[in-house]
């Protein structure tokens, strides 16, 4: 009796499911990781774009940049001097001149100075690039270009460098002390009022050829 008791109790025992995997959808679990992945690919895009975008120039920098780029160019292409056929032997600034030039005009009245020659002499654009340069290393300050050309028209024999101061009576202090300076380094020049084209009613400082 006790033995058919057993059986029964055993036969009435849930027989457990055999388990069928982990129990996981694997679809389910596919996608999951689908989306992860993507999620991680988003956010380096995404910070990769940050600092992509908090490295690049600006507008305004890019314009600076353009206009100092075009400005260089504009200079490499102003320095360069003219093809022109030589009239005069070429004069030359010595040393010597240069530094008594900017010693005599280191404590005196300074503004700006327009430098010219003409077109179609070599010699004359080369001497006035030499006494831009003793200008600027005195302090002066001058036009851009340097040296401006004036037309080949209106070219004399002998023709002078130029320079234009703009004002008339009084005679400038400034332009007063730059014609002394000349004179006191050996080179000749002296002051005119002749109607020049593009400098109407400036005073002018004629650099000459010395006789």
């Amino acid at each position: 009796m006790k033995a058919k008791s057993t059986l029964s109790a055993e036969e009435s025992r849930p027989t457990p499911a055999t388990p069928a995997g982990d129990g996981r959808n694997p679809r389910l679990v596919a996608a999951v990781l689908g989306l992860g992945l993507l999620a991680i690919a988003g956010l380096i895009w995404l910070q990769r774009e940050h600092r992509a975008h908090r490295n690049a120039p600006g507008r305004d920098q890019i314009v600076m940049e353009n206009q100092a780029a075009d400005k260089g160019r504009s200079k490499s292409k102003s320095a360069a001097t003219p093809a022109y056929e030589p009239k005069l032997q070429d004069r030359a600034i010595t040393g010597e001149q240069k530094a008594r030039f900017v010693r005599t005009l280191h404590n005196a009245p300074h503004g700006t100075v327009t430098i010219a020659a003409f077109k179609g002499d070599r010699e004359t654009y080369l001497y006035a690039a030499k006494i831009a340069s003793i200008l600027s290393d005195a302090g002066y300050a001058s036009s851009d270009p340097p040296v401006s050309l004036l037309p080949a028209t209106e070219t004399p024999q002998n023709p002078p460098v130029l320079l234009f101061v703009s004002s008339q009576a009084p005679i400038p202090r400034h332009a007063l002390a730059i014609k002394d300076a000349l004179d006191l380094i050996g080179i000749r020049c002296e002051f005119s009022y002749r109607e020049t084209p593009g400098h109407p009613g400036d005073l002018q400082i004629g650099v000459y050829p010395n006789p």
